[in-house]
């Protein structure tokens, strides 16, 4: 490698550099949350407005099974409660309206 390259690498590493500093990338805003596929389920039965018992008893599941994939459906969208929870339902396409 002749001394031109060297040039040029540093001179892209540098512009690199300062771009990363002049526009730095938040990876939390790329962060999606990933939902197991039972815990999918269980957000589309929550948004299509059924009860954790009605849950349990469709998808063969205890009442505390249910509570437990509730929480970690919370924990995992960062919903505070269930309204929030079917909120991201939608948003993600996990629900859909009614016709």
């Amino acid at each position: 490698m002749n001394i031109n390259m060297y040039v040029i690498n540093a001179i892209l590493i540098l512009m690199v550099i300062r771009q990363v500093r002049e526009h730095p990338l938040d990876l939390r805003s790329l962060a999606v949350p990933v939902l197991t596929a039972r815990e999918a389920e269980v957000l589309t039965l929550l948004a299509s407005g059924l009860s954790n018992v009605e849950i349990a008893g469709h998808l063969y599941l205890s009442n505390a099974t249910v509570k437990t994939h509730i929480n970690r459906i919370f924990a995992r969208t960062g919903a505070r409660d269930r309204a929030q929870a079917v909120r991201y339902a939608y948003q993600h396409g996990l629900a859909t309206p009614a016709q």
